[in-house]
């Protein structure tokens, strides 16, 4: 409210700035215009400067180490008129149009460190500078060496997870039971198959989804996404599908025992009776 009624006031305007709070408007003003500037400056100051960028065409790359082909562009201002590409020195390549690129082969010069830069002219007569970028050429023996390196141990799980993989599918065909064969899933987790509803014990190696696993039924052979079950569900399961499946056997059992004793039966009436 009192600061208010002296803004409102022209009278009362310059008691505004020896009022703590104008003090304090005016400081953030200040910086605020301040920010402003410096942004301004930075950003024309990246305008008018001159970049060299390094990308791989072929070969090797590791950190300044470098084998191979490489190609080196030059980015800058709008009114860019010509690039001058520098190794230790010495003119690599003159390039007069935009896009300001040339091409470096490591293995056209010696092997060890060397300094990279770029020398830009202006349309309006200034010439720019890049930064001197130090780099280190190699054999390409080098880049063989760490490729292997990097590799290898990448190469060895993806071997090794392959072959889990196989012997695990390979003990499911193994184990691959037969409707009357009752399943033992002892203290492990288990699962129902969405497809054929026969209980199953959970691997060791699943694929884990959020809150469910992706497995492979050892009865259809399936893959599906399914859920721990308990061991109630897993016993009502097992006594669903497996007990039908034994009392159907049981039932077939003595079908078949009742038909061979009507075949001995009438094969019977063939043998000659005793006197």
């Amino acid at each position: 409210m009192e600061v208010t009624n002296i803004l409102a006031d022209p009278t009362s305007r310059r008691a505004l700035w020896r009022h703590p709070v104008g003090r304090h408007i005016g400081l953030c003003f200040a910086l605020v215009t301040l920010c402003v500037c410096l942004m301004d400056g930075a950003a024309l100051a990246q305008e008018n400067a001159l970049k060299l960028h390094i990308a791989k065409t072929w070969g090797y790359a590791w950190g300044d180490e470098m084998q191979g082909l490489f190609a080196l562009t030059a980015s800058g201002p709008p009114d860019l008129e010509r690039v001058t590409f520098l190794l230790d020195g010495q003119v690599l390549a003159t390039v007069n149009a935009a896009p300001f690129t040339a091409q470096l082969n490591t293995d056209h010069h010696p092997q060890g460190e060397h300094t990279l830069s770029a020398i830009g002219h202006v349309g309006d007569g200034r010439t720019l500078r890049a930064s001197d970028r130090r780099v280190s050429f190699v054999a390409a023996e080098r880049g063989v060496h760490i490729a292997l390196r990097i590799s290898g141990p990448i190469l060895a799980l993806a071997i090794g997870f392959a072959v889990i993989t196989a012997v695990l599918s390979v003990t499911d065909r193994r184990r691959h039971a037969s409707p009357g064969n009752r399943p033992s899933c002892g203290r492990g987790e288990g699962a129902i198959c969405p497809h054929c509803q026969r209980p199953f014990v959970l691997r060791l190696f699943g694929i884990n989804v959020l809150t469910h696993r992706y497995e492979r039924c050892p009865y259809c052979g399936k893959w599906s996404l399914v859920k721990p079950a308990s061991s109630a569900a897993l016993r009502a399961a097992e006594e669903a599908v497996f007990g039908s499946a034994n009392d159907g056997a049981d039932s077939t059992g003595a079908e078949d025992a009742e038909a061979a004793l009507r075949r001995a039966l009438d094969d019977s009436r063939y043998i000659d009776r005793l006197p």
